[in-house]
């Protein structure tokens, strides 16, 4: 369902570290069949402003609308 709701808000923790951090927030900016790409709330440490995660490494995941 991340295809349908690219451009939408959410929340995410991977079970594994991925730069360093295991949970994320922003916007689905791109998903396929092999997964995601996600533009960050918040920018990390090192300046990286989207991160890119297969759909092996998200844990839990949920859609946070802004109302």
């Amino acid at each position: 369902d991340f295809i349908r709701f690219q451009g939408e808000p959410l929340k995410l923790e991977t079970s594994e570290p991925v730069e360093g951090r295991k949970r994320f927030k922003g916007n689905i900016s791109k998903a396929d069949e092999t997964g995601i790409v996600v533009a960050l709330s918040e920018a990390l440490s090192d300046g990286t402003v989207s991160v890119s995660l297969s759909y092996e490494q998200i844990a839990r995941a949920k859609l946070d609308p802004v109302y």
